[in-house]
């Protein structure tokens, strides 16, 4: 298997090599920025101010996303290096995804531009990069995913190879979830987008079901294996938990949160990101349309149990991003979407590629506006998504240096309050501030919000402090003191109703013990419609 695999892979290489090129320039050119610029953003501070803790990854079931970052020797901030790998995991990544859907095609020629550009330009992986203390780490296990679907997809009988190959794959899926959980979505996408592809192969062959249920056995035992680890040797925390809807909301609302999510996925609805997926959902229904039309002329080109199969991968490769809210009953963050990218990429590809065959040789009019219009949408979806990358790359920028410069204003205020130092005491930051953006920026779930609002909530004012301290100490070296009591936080939002807002005079007061800073009043945060 592995001359058979490596002959194929140069082969590639061979014919696609302008493709390889491509897609590098087209990521660096989407999220070089957001990679190099060494932004501090969310979850970074912590690494910059702690190096080589575990970033409490273990508490919530990422054993292996710590181990990756001490095999990776990134256990400090360390932009360059940390840009590099992600680069290199994540286009090495996204071309064996794409020579796997040639390879198990059985190396028919095709449009894989349109798969491998949809996939690497997609707004998700913004969304992932924007933690960039993880983002070669999280690059890394997507890579062993993939490798891990293309053991398993095409595997026979229980030979003693198969058994060798199913064991490798276990335990690269293994690591992988122990990574971070979500990607499992990533996983079971992965193998339909192989399955589907050694559909359109041309060669006959038979045990497509057994093959479909060895792979669902396979995925539930390294699961049920994850969990047991888990659940073992790990000190659970509740981050899972608090984010579990069913059990915790009225199943009626959890129903709702699934159906959501498909009405917001199928009309590209909400600031989070443009989806090309409502776009491919419609063009497998012209796909479908086609189909019934050409029947009634002759024969489909298609074999009649592949065609059966297809039908069942295609739906469920559509339903793959709604898989973990169904499994959670709540909206997910945007990060986790990691289903999206591949599920839109190789829709885009497989209904281009199956009209085209379809329309060969027939009604030469329709078929000809058909792919026009498909190849269109494609280019369109790219574009849009390379302008999106670029917004948020932009937003972050913006956000960042506003961040800065209000660090700088809140050092003087502290020291000119203090007699010229720093003050010793805790300080306590009461309300919040937005970050001042013009209007064409995307402000997210992440991005666009400054480290003066995270965590802030009319139930906890003074909840910025944490973030805020974090990134002073971050970005200037300047510790300040975040232990204030319970007792002199209730004081401090007492005294904050008294004040003006930062960075107005007399916005800073310094106690007998502990410092006031108003940032605001006490107000409902400004909501953002994430879906």
């Amino acid at each position: 298997m592995k001359s058979v695999v490596m002959r194929d892979l140069h082969d590639y290489v061979r014919k696609y090599w302008g493709l390889l090129a491509a897609s590098q320039a087209e990521m660096l050119i989407c999220f070089g920025c957001l990679v190099f610029c060494g932004n501090i953003r969310i979850d970074t501070e912590e690494l910059i101010n702690h190096p080589g803790s575990s970033l409490g990854w273990l508490a919530i079931g990422r054993w292996e996303l710590a181990w990756l970052k001490r095999l990776l020797g990134l256990g400090t901030h360390q932009v360059i290096k940390s840009g590099v790998l992600f680069f290199l995991f994540f286009w090495l990544g996204a071309n064996f995804l794409t020579f796997g859907i040639y390879e198990r095609s059985g190396k028919k020629k095709s449009r894989y531009w349109i798969f491998l550009l949809l996939y690497a330009t997609s707004n998700i992986w913004c969304y992932q990069i924007y933690f960039s203390l993880q983002q070669a780490e999280v690059a890394l296990a997507m890579l062993l995913l993939i490798a891990a679907a293309f053991l398993m997809t095409g595997i026979g009988t229980g030979t003693v190879m198969n058994l060798l190959r199913a064991f490798a794959a276990g335990v690269l899926l293994f690591i992988g979830l122990g990574a971070y959980q979500a990607l499992a979505v990533y996983y079971v996408a992965v193998c339909l987008v192989f399955f589907l592809a050694e559909l359109t192969a041309e060669q006959k062959k038979d045990g497509y079901l057994r093959q479909i249920l060895w792979m669902i056995a396979h995925f539930g035992v390294v699961y049920l294996c994850y969990h047991w680890y888990m659940s073992t040797f790990l000190v659970s925390s509740d981050y899972m938990d608090s984010q579990m809807g069913w059990g915790r909301l009225p199943v009626l609302a959890c129903i709702k949160n699934v159906l959501r999510t498909l009405k917001n996925l199928l009309l590209g609805h909400g600031p989070r990101n443009f989806s090309f997926y409502g776009c491919c959902v419609i063009l497998l229904l012209v796909l479908a349309g086609s189909a019934f039309a050409c029947r009634k002329k002759r024969n489909l080109p298609w074999e009649k149990k592949k065609i059966v199969y297809a039908l069942l991968g295609l739906a469920g490769l559509v339903l793959t991003p709604l898989l973990l809210t169904a499994y959670m009953g709540e909206m997910i963050v945007t990060r986790s979407q990691f289903a999206l990218p591949v599920a839109g990429a190789f829709l885009g590809m497989y209904v281009t590629e199956r009209l085209a065959e379809l329309w060969d040789a027939r009604d030469h009019g329709t078929g000809y506006w058909l792919l026009f219009v498909c190849r269109v949408c494609i280019c369109v979806a790219i574009a849009v998504q390379v302008s999106y990358d670029l917004r948020l790359t932009v937003t972050d920028e913006m956000r960042c240096r506003e961040d800065e410069q209000k660090t700088q204003q809140l050092l003087e205020c502290l020291a000119g309050a203090d007699g010229g130092e720093l003050p010793r005491l805790p300080v306590v930051f009461v309300g919040y501030q937005e970050a001042d953006l013009p209007e064409w920026c995307r402000r997210t779930e992440m991005y666009g919000w400054s480290f003066y609002g995270w965590d802030y909530s009319m139930e906890n004012p003074t909840g910025t402090t944490h973030r805020i301290c974090g990134f002073v100490q971050a970005y200037t070296g300047n510790v300040l003191r975040e232990d204030a009591t319970e007792e002199q936080k209730k004081r401090a939002v007492e005294l904050a109703g008294q004040m003006n807002d930062f960075p107005e005079e007399g916005s800073v007061l310094v106690t007998e013990d502990c410092v006031v800073v108003r940032l605001s009043e006490i107000k409902e945060q400004m909501r953002t419609d994430w879906w």
